[in-house]
Protein backbone atom coordinates (compact mmCIF):
# COMPACT_ATOMS: atom_id res chain seq x y z
CA UNK A 1 0.00 0.00 0.00
CA UNK A 2 1.89 3.29 -1.02
CA UNK A 3 0.16 6.99 0.16
CA UNK A 4 -0.60 9.05 -2.07
CA UNK A 5 0.74 13.18 -1.76
CA UNK A 6 -2.58 14.28 -0.09
CA UNK A 7 -1.80 11.11 2.31
CA UNK A 8 1.60 12.25 3.46
CA UNK A 9 1.16 16.12 3.30
CA UNK A 10 -1.75 15.42 5.85
CA UNK A 11 0.28 12.97 7.93
CA UNK A 12 2.92 15.51 8.55
CA UNK A 13 0.96 18.09 9.54
CA UNK A 14 -0.70 15.88 11.93
CA UNK A 15 2.76 14.92 13.01
CA UNK A 16 3.82 18.71 13.32
CA UNK A 17 0.81 19.04 15.53
CA UNK A 18 1.00 16.15 18.10
CA UNK A 19 4.65 16.58 18.38
CA UNK A 20 5.09 20.29 18.53
CA UNK A 21 2.18 21.58 19.84
CA UNK A 22 -0.49 18.54 21.80
CA UNK A 23 2.36 16.87 23.71
CA UNK A 24 5.18 18.92 25.23
CA UNK A 25 7.91 16.43 24.48
CA UNK A 26 7.60 13.34 22.80
CA UNK A 27 10.53 10.88 23.72
CA UNK A 28 11.50 8.29 21.60
CA UNK A 29 14.40 5.49 23.42
CA UNK A 30 15.55 2.80 21.48
CA UNK A 31 15.45 4.35 17.55
CA UNK A 32 18.87 2.18 17.03
CA UNK A 33 16.79 -0.97 17.31
CA UNK A 34 14.71 -0.24 14.43
CA UNK A 35 16.14 -2.51 11.65
CA UNK A 36 17.60 -0.76 8.61
CA UNK A 37 16.02 -3.09 6.80
CA UNK A 38 11.87 -2.49 7.94
CA UNK A 39 10.87 -5.37 5.63
CA UNK A 40 9.03 -8.09 7.83
CA UNK A 41 9.02 -5.44 11.32
CA UNK A 42 5.88 -5.81 13.44
CA UNK A 43 5.30 -3.65 16.45
CA UNK A 44 4.01 -5.11 19.74
CA UNK A 45 3.29 -2.54 22.62
CA UNK A 46 1.39 -1.71 25.95
CA UNK A 47 -2.21 -0.21 25.49
CA UNK A 48 -2.67 2.73 27.77
CA UNK A 49 -4.46 5.59 26.34
CA UNK A 50 -7.12 4.51 24.01
CA UNK A 51 -6.57 6.53 20.30
CA UNK A 52 -3.55 7.87 22.21
CA UNK A 53 -0.87 4.86 21.88
CA UNK A 54 -1.63 4.48 17.99
CA UNK A 55 -1.75 8.17 17.28
CA UNK A 56 2.07 7.79 18.85
CA UNK A 57 2.86 5.35 16.81
CA UNK A 58 1.25 7.08 13.29
CA UNK A 59 3.22 9.88 14.47
CA UNK A 60 7.01 8.75 15.63
CA UNK A 61 8.17 7.00 12.82
CA UNK A 62 8.26 9.89 10.59
CA UNK A 63 7.80 9.64 6.89
CA UNK A 64 7.77 6.02 7.38
CA UNK A 65 4.59 3.68 6.70
CA UNK A 66 2.91 2.50 10.04
CA UNK A 67 0.17 0.43 9.57
CA UNK A 68 -1.72 0.14 13.15
CA UNK A 69 -4.45 -2.75 13.97
CA UNK A 70 -7.62 -0.59 15.39
CA UNK A 71 -11.27 -1.38 16.83
CA UNK A 72 -13.03 -3.18 13.86
CA UNK A 73 -16.38 -1.03 14.33
CA UNK A 74 -14.36 2.35 14.13
CA UNK A 75 -13.24 1.66 11.08
CA UNK A 76 -16.56 0.12 10.07
CA UNK A 77 -18.30 3.80 11.09
CA UNK A 78 -19.62 5.38 7.84
CA UNK A 79 -17.69 8.03 7.40
CA UNK A 80 -14.95 7.87 10.17
CA UNK A 81 -13.66 4.18 9.66
CA UNK A 82 -13.65 5.64 5.75
CA UNK A 83 -11.02 8.17 6.89
CA UNK A 84 -9.12 5.72 9.26
CA UNK A 85 -9.04 3.30 6.63
CA UNK A 86 -7.51 6.14 4.18
CA UNK A 87 -5.01 6.47 6.97
CA UNK A 88 -3.71 2.68 6.61
CA UNK A 89 -5.29 1.49 9.79
CA UNK A 90 -6.58 -1.96 9.57
CA UNK A 91 -9.89 -3.40 11.50
CA UNK A 92 -9.18 -5.92 14.21
CA UNK A 93 -12.27 -7.58 14.94
CA UNK A 94 -12.91 -8.92 18.70
CA UNK A 95 -15.96 -11.37 20.03
CA UNK A 96 -16.12 -8.65 23.41
CA UNK A 97 -17.03 -5.54 21.05
CA UNK A 98 -17.62 -7.12 17.85
CA UNK A 99 -19.22 -10.40 18.39
CA UNK A 100 -18.09 -14.25 17.65
CA UNK A 101 -19.75 -13.43 13.92
CA UNK A 102 -17.00 -11.03 13.06
CA UNK A 103 -14.03 -12.84 13.98
CA UNK A 104 -13.88 -14.73 10.74
CA UNK A 105 -12.80 -11.39 9.10
CA UNK A 106 -9.72 -11.71 10.88
CA UNK A 107 -7.95 -14.07 8.29
CA UNK A 108 -8.58 -12.00 5.05
CA UNK A 109 -7.79 -8.71 7.52
CA UNK A 110 -4.34 -10.41 8.57
CA UNK A 111 -3.55 -11.65 5.19
CA UNK A 112 -3.27 -7.71 3.72
CA UNK A 113 -1.45 -6.94 7.12
CA UNK A 114 1.30 -9.46 5.69
CA UNK A 115 1.39 -8.36 2.62
CA UNK A 116 1.92 -4.59 3.62
CA UNK A 117 4.52 -6.26 6.16
CA UNK A 118 6.31 -7.55 3.27
CA UNK A 119 6.06 -4.29 1.46
CA UNK A 120 8.14 -2.27 3.60
CA UNK A 121 5.52 -1.46 6.28
CA UNK A 122 5.81 -1.44 10.18
CA UNK A 123 2.73 -3.16 11.37
CA UNK A 124 1.69 -2.68 14.56
CA UNK A 125 -0.28 -4.28 17.08
CA UNK A 126 -1.85 -3.97 20.86
CA UNK A 127 -1.92 -8.01 22.14
CA UNK A 128 -4.06 -6.71 25.35
CA UNK A 129 -6.55 -5.82 22.80
CA UNK A 130 -8.09 -3.08 25.05
CA UNK A 131 -6.51 -0.28 26.18
CA UNK A 132 -5.90 -0.77 30.24
CA UNK A 133 -7.30 2.33 32.81
CA UNK A 134 -4.01 1.62 35.10
CA UNK A 135 -0.55 1.33 34.52
CA UNK A 136 -0.29 -2.46 34.04
CA UNK A 137 0.26 -4.59 31.49
CA UNK A 138 -2.61 -7.13 30.20
CA UNK A 139 -2.26 -10.45 29.30
CA UNK A 140 -1.55 -11.03 25.19
CA UNK A 141 -3.45 -12.19 22.78
CA UNK A 142 -1.18 -14.42 20.45
CA UNK A 143 -2.63 -13.22 17.12
CA UNK A 144 -0.36 -10.91 15.92
CA UNK A 145 1.93 -14.26 16.26
CA UNK A 146 -0.31 -16.59 13.87
CA UNK A 147 -0.15 -13.24 11.37
CA UNK A 148 3.87 -13.32 11.75
CA UNK A 149 4.23 -17.40 11.15
CA UNK A 150 1.75 -16.98 8.80
CA UNK A 151 2.90 -14.35 6.30
CA UNK A 152 6.75 -15.87 7.12
CA UNK A 153 4.98 -19.45 6.08
CA UNK A 154 3.37 -17.91 2.47
CA UNK A 155 7.46 -17.40 1.51
CA UNK A 156 8.17 -20.57 1.84
CA UNK A 157 10.03 -19.37 5.13
CA UNK A 158 12.45 -17.56 3.50
CA UNK A 159 11.57 -14.23 5.12
CA UNK A 160 12.55 -13.35 8.65
CA UNK A 161 9.85 -11.48 10.38
CA UNK A 162 11.25 -9.55 13.55
CA UNK A 163 8.70 -8.35 16.48
CA UNK A 164 9.65 -4.79 18.34
CA UNK A 165 8.64 -4.81 21.57
CA UNK A 166 7.69 -1.40 22.67
CA UNK A 167 6.33 0.38 25.88
CA UNK A 168 4.29 3.78 26.06
CA UNK A 169 4.58 5.76 28.65
CA UNK A 170 2.69 9.37 29.84
CA UNK A 171 3.47 11.86 32.11
CA UNK A 172 -0.49 12.22 32.06
CA UNK A 173 -3.05 10.65 30.27
CA UNK A 174 -5.19 13.53 29.68
CA UNK A 175 -3.63 16.49 29.53
CA UNK A 176 -2.31 18.98 26.96
CA UNK A 177 1.39 19.66 26.81
CA UNK A 178 1.74 16.80 28.83
CA UNK A 179 5.04 14.30 28.04
CA UNK A 180 5.17 10.78 26.30
CA UNK A 181 7.76 8.75 25.53
CA UNK A 182 8.65 5.41 23.46
CA UNK A 183 10.67 2.69 24.15
CA UNK A 184 11.79 0.53 21.15
CA UNK A 185 13.48 -2.83 22.85
CA UNK A 186 15.55 -5.24 20.74
CA UNK A 187 14.09 -7.43 17.74
CA UNK A 188 13.33 -10.55 17.95
CA UNK A 189 13.50 -12.82 14.78
CA UNK A 190 11.11 -15.33 14.41
CA UNK A 191 13.60 -17.11 12.02
CA UNK A 192 15.23 -19.66 14.90
CA UNK A 193 11.53 -20.62 15.65
CA UNK A 194 10.61 -21.31 12.08
CA UNK A 195 11.35 -25.45 12.27
CA UNK A 196 9.77 -26.16 15.67
CA UNK A 197 7.19 -24.20 14.57
CA UNK A 198 6.25 -26.41 11.43
CA UNK A 199 5.26 -29.35 13.70
CA UNK A 200 4.18 -27.37 16.93
CA UNK A 201 2.72 -24.05 16.21
CA UNK A 202 0.39 -23.63 19.46
CA UNK A 203 3.45 -24.22 21.44
CA UNK A 204 5.86 -22.18 19.69
CA UNK A 205 3.34 -18.79 19.34
CA UNK A 206 2.64 -19.56 23.35
CA UNK A 207 6.47 -19.47 24.10
CA UNK A 208 7.10 -16.33 21.82
CA UNK A 209 4.21 -14.57 23.29
CA UNK A 210 5.68 -15.03 26.36
CA UNK A 211 9.16 -13.55 25.83
CA UNK A 212 7.55 -10.43 23.52
CA UNK A 213 5.48 -9.92 26.79
CA UNK A 214 8.24 -9.82 29.27
CA UNK A 215 10.02 -7.91 27.06
CA UNK A 216 7.27 -5.16 26.93
CA UNK A 217 6.97 -5.58 30.49
CA UNK A 218 10.45 -4.65 31.43
CA UNK A 219 10.67 -1.47 29.50
CA UNK A 220 7.34 -0.05 31.19
CA UNK A 221 5.58 1.40 34.45
CA UNK A 222 4.33 -2.31 35.53
CA UNK A 223 2.00 -1.72 39.27
CA UNK A 224 0.86 -5.35 39.84
CA UNK A 225 -0.67 -4.13 43.82
CA UNK A 226 -4.43 -3.40 42.66
CA UNK A 227 -5.36 -3.02 46.10
CA UNK A 228 -2.80 -0.33 46.98
CA UNK A 229 -3.05 0.76 43.30
CA UNK A 230 -4.27 4.07 43.66
CA UNK A 231 -1.84 5.34 46.83
CA UNK A 232 1.01 4.20 44.79
CA UNK A 233 0.37 6.06 41.50
CA UNK A 234 -0.43 9.20 43.76
CA UNK A 235 3.08 9.34 45.21
CA UNK A 236 4.57 8.22 41.73
CA UNK A 237 2.81 11.61 40.50
CA UNK A 238 5.82 13.45 42.86
CA UNK A 239 8.53 11.76 39.82
CA UNK A 240 5.78 12.30 36.77
CA UNK A 241 5.72 15.91 37.63
CA UNK A 242 9.75 16.79 37.58
CA UNK A 243 9.96 17.99 34.17
CA UNK A 244 13.84 19.40 34.35
CA UNK A 245 14.62 15.65 33.49
CA UNK A 246 13.46 13.62 30.45
CA UNK A 247 10.51 11.18 30.98
CA UNK A 248 12.68 8.32 30.03
CA UNK A 249 14.36 8.78 33.39
CA UNK A 250 11.56 9.99 35.57
CA UNK A 251 10.12 5.99 34.11
CA UNK A 252 13.15 4.68 35.90
CA UNK A 253 12.34 6.98 39.05
CA UNK A 254 8.73 5.28 39.46
CA UNK A 255 10.36 1.62 38.81
CA UNK A 256 12.62 1.83 41.55
CA UNK A 257 9.38 3.27 43.38
CA UNK A 258 7.22 0.53 42.78
CA UNK A 259 10.13 -2.01 43.77
CA UNK A 260 10.08 -0.43 47.07
CA UNK A 261 6.84 -0.42 47.44
CA UNK A 262 6.48 -4.07 46.54
CA UNK A 263 9.34 -4.63 49.13
CA UNK A 264 7.62 -2.89 51.87
CA UNK A 265 4.70 -4.41 51.51
CA UNK A 266 6.01 -7.93 51.35
CA UNK A 267 8.83 -7.02 54.85
CA UNK A 268 5.01 -5.49 56.76
CA UNK A 269 1.79 -5.77 54.96
CA UNK A 270 -0.11 -3.96 57.90
CA UNK A 271 2.25 -1.15 57.93
CA UNK A 272 2.29 -0.99 54.31
CA UNK A 273 -1.49 -0.71 54.19
CA UNK A 274 -2.00 1.45 56.87
CA UNK A 275 0.65 4.31 55.29
CA UNK A 276 -1.29 3.82 51.87
CA UNK A 277 -4.65 4.85 53.58
CA UNK A 278 -2.45 8.05 55.34
CA UNK A 279 -1.01 9.15 51.39
CA UNK A 280 -5.58 8.58 50.35
CA UNK A 281 -6.38 10.51 52.91
CA UNK A 282 -3.68 13.15 52.08
CA UNK A 283 -5.01 13.01 48.26
CA UNK A 284 -8.67 13.48 49.51
CA UNK A 285 -7.77 16.67 51.89
CA UNK A 286 -5.77 18.23 48.87
CA UNK A 287 -8.54 17.56 46.00
CA UNK A 288 -11.12 18.92 48.49
CA UNK A 289 -9.39 22.01 49.34
CA UNK A 290 -8.55 22.28 45.70
CA UNK A 291 -4.86 22.56 45.59
CA UNK A 292 -2.11 20.02 44.38
CA UNK A 293 0.62 17.76 45.99
CA UNK A 294 3.64 19.68 44.67
CA UNK A 295 2.83 22.50 47.41
CA UNK A 296 3.63 20.40 50.11
CA UNK A 297 7.51 20.55 48.39
CA UNK A 298 7.54 23.92 47.91
CA UNK A 299 8.28 27.21 50.21
CA UNK A 300 4.56 29.51 49.64
CA UNK A 301 5.38 33.03 50.53
CA UNK A 302 2.74 35.50 51.29
CA UNK A 303 4.60 38.62 48.66
CA UNK A 304 5.21 35.77 46.02
CA UNK A 305 1.80 34.86 45.96
CA UNK A 306 0.80 38.46 45.93
CA UNK A 307 3.30 39.40 43.28
CA UNK A 308 2.10 36.63 40.79
CA UNK A 309 -1.51 37.79 41.20
CA UNK A 310 -0.74 41.17 40.33
CA UNK A 311 1.16 39.75 37.47
CA UNK A 312 -1.82 37.13 36.39
CA UNK A 313 -3.51 41.01 36.22
CA UNK A 314 -1.89 43.03 33.76
CA UNK A 315 -0.87 39.54 31.45
CA UNK A 316 -4.57 39.52 31.53
CA UNK A 317 -5.75 41.39 28.58
CA UNK A 318 -2.84 39.22 26.51
CA UNK A 319 -4.45 36.20 27.65
CA UNK A 320 -7.92 37.67 26.30
CA UNK A 321 -6.50 38.49 22.79
CA UNK A 322 -4.79 34.90 22.63
CA UNK A 323 -8.27 33.19 23.81
CA UNK A 324 -9.54 34.70 19.78
CA UNK A 325 -10.60 32.29 18.75
CA UNK A 326 -8.87 29.89 20.80
CA UNK A 327 -11.76 29.16 23.17
CA UNK A 328 -13.84 27.91 20.71
CA UNK A 329 -10.51 25.27 20.24
CA UNK A 330 -10.66 24.28 23.93
CA UNK A 331 -14.33 24.44 24.05
CA UNK A 332 -15.72 22.73 21.04
CA UNK A 333 -14.24 18.98 22.35
CA UNK A 334 -15.77 18.95 25.90
CA UNK A 335 -19.23 17.55 24.69
CA UNK A 336 -17.76 14.85 23.07
CA UNK A 337 -15.20 14.16 25.64
CA UNK A 338 -18.15 14.03 28.24
CA UNK A 339 -20.84 11.79 26.17
CA UNK A 340 -18.06 9.48 25.43
CA UNK A 341 -16.28 8.83 29.25
CA UNK A 342 -19.83 8.64 30.75
CA UNK A 343 -19.39 4.91 28.24
CA UNK A 344 -17.15 3.59 31.20
CA UNK A 345 -13.71 3.81 32.58
CA UNK A 346 -12.14 2.20 29.64
CA UNK A 347 -13.71 4.79 27.76
CA UNK A 348 -12.45 7.59 29.34
CA UNK A 349 -8.68 7.23 28.49
CA UNK A 350 -10.48 8.51 24.68
CA UNK A 351 -10.13 12.19 26.08
CA UNK A 352 -7.22 13.20 24.80
CA UNK A 353 -7.44 11.73 21.41
CA UNK A 354 -10.56 12.97 20.95
CA UNK A 355 -9.33 16.58 21.95
CA UNK A 356 -6.32 16.13 19.40
CA UNK A 357 -8.64 14.86 17.04
CA UNK A 358 -11.19 17.66 16.94
CA UNK A 359 -8.78 20.13 17.48
CA UNK A 360 -6.01 19.13 14.31
CA UNK A 361 -8.83 18.29 11.88
CA UNK A 362 -11.57 20.42 12.60
CA UNK A 363 -11.26 23.57 15.07
CA UNK A 364 -8.00 25.13 14.51
CA UNK A 365 -7.73 24.83 10.66
CA UNK A 366 -11.40 26.33 10.36
CA UNK A 367 -10.93 29.05 13.08
CA UNK A 368 -7.78 29.84 12.32
CA UNK A 369 -8.28 30.78 8.64
CA UNK A 370 -11.47 31.75 9.26
CA UNK A 371 -10.10 34.23 11.47
CA UNK A 372 -7.13 35.59 9.25
CA UNK A 373 -10.14 35.48 6.54
CA UNK A 374 -12.24 37.75 8.60
CA UNK A 375 -9.32 40.21 9.36
CA UNK A 376 -8.21 40.13 6.16
CA UNK A 377 -11.75 41.77 4.37
CA UNK A 378 -12.04 44.02 7.77
CA UNK A 379 -8.71 45.16 8.22
CA UNK A 380 -5.13 44.16 6.71
CA UNK A 381 -4.02 41.10 4.94
CA UNK A 382 -0.40 41.77 6.48
CA UNK A 383 -2.14 41.84 10.13
CA UNK A 384 -4.26 38.78 9.25
CA UNK A 385 -1.26 36.43 7.98
CA UNK A 386 0.96 37.59 11.30
CA UNK A 387 -2.17 36.49 13.40
CA UNK A 388 -2.39 33.35 11.78
CA UNK A 389 1.55 32.65 11.97
CA UNK A 390 0.49 33.54 15.58
CA UNK A 391 -1.84 31.12 16.63
CA UNK A 392 0.22 28.17 17.73
CA UNK A 393 2.10 30.35 19.91
CA UNK A 394 -0.97 32.40 21.07
CA UNK A 395 -2.95 29.05 22.37
CA UNK A 396 -0.13 27.55 23.93
CA UNK A 397 -0.32 30.98 25.68
CA UNK A 398 -3.68 30.67 26.49
CA UNK A 399 -3.44 26.72 27.99
CA UNK A 400 -0.10 28.05 30.45
CA UNK A 401 -1.78 30.83 31.48
CA UNK A 402 -5.02 29.00 32.36
CA UNK A 403 -2.59 26.49 33.87
CA UNK A 404 -0.60 28.84 35.74
CA UNK A 405 -3.87 30.68 36.88
CA UNK A 406 -5.49 27.28 38.36
CA UNK A 407 -2.19 26.53 40.45
CA UNK A 408 -2.78 30.25 41.47
CA UNK A 409 -5.94 29.62 43.05
CA UNK A 410 -4.42 26.28 44.52
CA UNK A 411 -1.31 27.86 46.04
CA UNK A 412 -3.60 30.28 47.69
CA UNK A 413 -6.02 27.87 49.47
CA UNK A 414 -3.12 26.32 50.35
CA UNK A 415 -1.95 29.10 51.57
CA UNK A 416 -5.16 29.93 53.77
CA UNK A 417 -4.59 26.73 55.20
CA UNK A 418 -1.24 26.66 55.97
CA UNK A 419 -1.42 26.75 59.93
CA UNK A 420 -4.77 24.90 60.42
CA UNK A 421 -4.37 21.94 62.62
CA UNK A 422 -5.22 19.98 59.87
CA UNK A 423 -2.41 20.94 57.40
CA UNK A 424 0.35 20.32 59.94
CA UNK A 425 -1.16 16.91 60.54
CA UNK A 426 -1.36 16.20 56.60
CA UNK A 427 2.21 17.58 56.55
CA UNK A 428 3.29 15.54 59.36
CA UNK A 429 1.72 12.45 57.21
CA UNK A 430 2.87 13.32 54.72
CA UNK A 431 6.96 14.07 55.85
CA UNK A 432 6.76 10.67 57.46
CA UNK A 433 5.44 8.63 54.31
CA UNK A 434 8.26 10.37 52.03
CA UNK A 435 10.83 9.28 54.54
CA UNK A 436 9.09 5.19 54.72
CA UNK A 437 9.20 5.00 51.00
CA UNK A 438 12.25 7.18 50.21
CA UNK A 439 14.18 6.46 53.08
Amino acid sequence: MKFSLLNRVFRAYMRSIHNGLFYRSVEIVGRENLPLDSEGLIVVANHQNALGDPLLLENCFENHPVTIFAMGAALNAPVFGSFLRWLGLLPAYRMRTDGEESLSKNAAVFDEAGERLLGGHYVAIFPEATNQTKRWLGEFSEGYLRMAFETAEATGFSKDIRILPAAIHYSNWFAMQSDVMIRFGEPISLQPYYEKYMTKPRTVRRNVNSKVREAVQEMMLDVRDEENYKAIDYILCRERRNKSIPLSERLQREKRIVAKCETLASENPVLFAEKCRDILEIKQFTKGNGFRDWLFDVKVQRSKILYLWILALLTLPIFLFSMVPNWLVYLAPIPLVKKVGKIGEKFELFASGIRYLVSAMVTMPVLWIGTMLLEGFLLSWWLAVSHLLLQPFLLLYAWRYMQNFRRLVGATHYLHLQRSAEMCEMQRKRKTIIEYIYG
